[in-house]
């Protein structure tokens, strides 16, 4: 029998007035922007997905205004996660395996790439009650969130959806100042229409020959003791300005136009004032007839407009530093955090290896060969814990710039050597083939010599665990002293990276197939530190890949810091 097709999620009650709400912000189908790029990689990289995003629900569609590890911008709202969110404003939805959750397990998104199995979405709830979409974090594997992260998908959460309310209220305003704009034109057109505005006639020299009514009521005089009284008596501090304007519309037998501030009997108003040729029958400029229109109030609003402009960047602006204070609170609390846990773990953890060693190392008793083989399993075991603890201590003080190098000259070939070493052992179980070139035996590095071999150890452990028994694993050293650099190849037969995946590789707990984590232990971290370690010695890593045929990561560093 078929399977029941995708089944529709429901629509909220006040869908109507939420679409509308939707609209008003302004924000469907906009250019990308920081301020949503940066909350949304936080969120990817505080629940460790390689998939967020900042869903808006539209009618028929969910639109992304920013997103990490995907490169579609909207997916149909049917089998849109996001749209359920939305049903519950008050509380977040997580879905640890979309393919138990009957909602989810036929949607395309689910079947088909990017292959969703987990989900979790902050409502992004606004004043006037209505939900716009969600905050997410998406994985393709099961899995569930703590608590933390909850706490922080949440005021993520409500970061994004506060800058919307921000834009809200700035259409709304804007929406009133301009039905104020539009009302005052119209009374405007409605006065020149009735001539109700302060009109003018007047020679070359400036002298009245004709005023209205409207004139004489504001300069307190009649309109017939205005004729014959020169503008320069009438407005004194406007003489320059007013003389040259009446010359060049003589001139140039054309209009001209200014807004000026008039000083009349009470008060200081402003004014829409134009200057227009009046013509003889030769069409010659004989006189020039000036109409002033009050503008007082439309300056006001204008100011007003200007003053609420200014006071809402300065909020979107308080919005924006609260956001940031947050997310670098964030940060600073999860790396206390894992440098506390991890101190302590340390502790015990040393005693248990040294204890294991010595067993091994025949200093207690001697061990019966199953003894021995368990106490073996313990010391790997906790070996293996120790370097992840170590992993994530290194990357939690980089993030908070607590990680200090120490620099001094180191012979090329000795690290190299050593690394080298370190790896025999897994290379001869795996019958691997090791080969090792270098351009300049006597070659000198400035380096933190620590943290080169960390790095150096990473890539040759990842290339030992990911190439096949009796593959082949290659370290080429080049020493290039015109650019100043250190060129370290580590080439592989392994098993190869997707073009599309190789930028992954280097952000935090990152594995790119699912079986590997069964297949290989690591956290993901391995690539994050050599990169981050690279960048902080000024170098750089890169890697290129055909699946199936092998890899070469190189790690390039100065020479000389």
């Amino acid at each position: 029998m078929q399977d029941d097709p995708h089944p529709d999620p429901p629509l909220p009650a006040n869908e109507a007035q939420r679409l509308a709400t939707l609209r008003r912000s302004r924000i469907l189908d906009t250019l990308p922007e920081q301020f949503f790029d940066d909350l949304t990689a936080v969120a990817s990289f505080i629940c460790e997905t390689p998939i967020a995003a900042v869903s808006l629900v539209d009618h028929d569609r969910q639109w992304f205004k920013a997103h990490v590890g995907m490169t579609e911008h909207e997916t149909p709202r049917r089998v849109a996660f996001c749209a359920h969110t939305i049903l519950n404003p008050d509380a977040l939805l997580e879905v640890n395996d979309a393919l138990e959750d009957d909602r989810f397990r036929r949607s395309s998104l689910v079947t088909e790439a990017p292959y969703i199995r987990f989900y979790a979405g902050a409502p992004l709830n606004m004043q006037d009650g209505t939900t716009l979409g969600a905050l997410c974090v998406v994985d393709t594997v099961p899995r569930s969130l703590n608590e933390q992260q909850r706490a922080a998908l949440a005021a993520l959460g409500r970061s994004v959806a506060n800058e919307l309310e921000l834009r809200i209220q700035n259409s709304l305003a804007r929406e009133l100042v301009e039905q104020q704009l539009q009302s005052s034109e119209a009374k405007f057109r409605g006065l020149m229409e009735s001539l109700d505005s302060a009109i003018m006639i007047v020679d070359a020299n400036g002298t009245c020959l004709y005023a209205n009514d409207v004139t004489a009521n504001l300069l307190g005089y009649t309109s017939v003791s205005l004729v014959d009284t020169s503008l320069y008596k009438l407005f004194p501090a406007m003489v320059g300005n007013q003389a040259e304007l009446i010359r060049q519309v003589l001139q140039s037998n054309s209009g001209r136009v200014v807004e000026a501030p008039i000083e009349l009997k009470a008060e200081t108003r402003w004014f829409h004032i134009s200057f227009q040729p009046i013509r003889d029958e030769q069409g010659r400029a004989t006189c020039v007839l000036i109409n002033a229109t009050d503008i007082h109030k439309l300056k006001q609003a204008q100011e007003r407009l200007i003053e609420l402009n200014q006071a809402l960047e300065a909020q979107a602006e308080a919005v924006q530093e609260l956001a940031r204070s947050e997310i670098a609170r964030t940060f600073q609390v999860r790396s206390d955090f894992l440098a506390n846990v991890s101190h302590e773990l340390r502790t015990p953890l040393n005693a248990i290896l040294g204890l294991s060693e010595s067993m091994l190392d025949g200093i207690c008793d001697p061990l019966t060969p199953l003894q021995t083989e368990t106490v073996n399993y313990i010391y790997q075991s906790g070996q293996h814990l120790l370097n992840l603890i170590n992993d994530v201590l290194d990357l939690s003080k980089i993030e908070s710039d607590r990680l200090q190098l120490d620099y001094e000259p180191v012979l090329v070939a000795d690290v190299c050597r050593a690394n080298l070493r370190l790896i025999r052992e897994p290379i001869e179980k795996k019958k691997q083939r090791l080969g090792f070139t270098l351009n300049d035996e006597l070659a000198i590095i400035e380096v933190d010599p620590k943290r080169l071999k960390q790095m150096l150890g990473n890539l040759l452990s990842n290339a030992v665990k990911f190439t096949p028994a009796g593959g082949s694993i290659k370290l080429e050293v080049i020493i290039d002293y015109k650019a100043n650099q250190a060129i370290f190849n580590v080439h592989d037969t392994g098993i190869g990276i997707k073009a599309e995946d190789q930028q992954r590789l280097f952000e935090p707990f990152t594995q790119l197939d699912a079986r590997l984590n069964r297949q290989h232990e690591g956290t993901g971290l391995g690539l994050v530190l050599v990169r981050r370690l690279a960048e902080m010695h000024g170098g750089s890593v890169s890697v290129v890949s055909e699946p199936q045929v092998g890899s070469c990561f190189t790690l390039r560093l100065p020479l000389r810091s």
